[in-house]
């Protein structure tokens, strides 16, 4: 009988001290991946709500991570209409409409390396062509123009006005 409750104990004891051991903050850590050598997949979101996000699907679809953004700038919210992004060298730029930003990440790791606001309104589109880059801006209303940039600072240069929308072709 005592045998019997030694046992009971000493499985009670081995039970006990092996949960008291488990590793509970197991964390998953998701691999390093090369955002270049994928899909970037732009989220516009809701003009009245940040909820703007950029999405990544590799090459053979094994892999999707949402939210790539955020996930690589310590959770940073990217804003509320995130237009279009454009890629020159080792950069992708987003280009925001509603906040009237550029944030220009790096397209392998996209960690945010700088942020544009200088003469911005309602920036729409980006094209680039030797050390400038080129930015429509329309709000609909008074604000019809094309902004140029220095792509080596990212400085403003000019805007050049136009009559019509800056992205229409008639």
């Amino acid at each position: 009988m005592k045998i019997r409750k030694i046992l009971s104990l000493a499985f009670a004891s081995a039970l006990l001290f092996n949960i008291a051991c488990s590793d509970d903050e197991f964390v998953m850590e998701a691999p390093q991946v090369d955002y270049a050598n994928g899909i970037i997949i732009s989220n516009e979101g809701g003009f009245s709500t940040p909820t703007s996000d950029v999405s990544y699907v590799s090459n053979d679809l094994g892999i999707l991570q949402n939210g790539i953004y955020a996930a690589n700038n310590n959770n940073e919210i990217l804003g509320s209409v995130l237009q279009t992004i454009g890629f020159r060298g080792d950069y992708a730029y987003l280009v925001m409409n509603s906040p009237n930003k550029i944030e220009i990440v790096n397209k392998h790791t996209f960690r945010k390396q700088a942020t544009v606001t200088s003469n911005l309104d309602n920036p729409r589109y980006i094209a680039y062509s030797g050390n400038q880059y080129f930015v429509t801006n329309n709000n609909f209303s008074t604000v019809k123009k094309l902004n140029v940039y220095n792509a080596n600072d990212n400085s403003f240069v000019k805007s050049i006005n136009f009559d019509r929308y800056a992205e229409k072709s008639s």
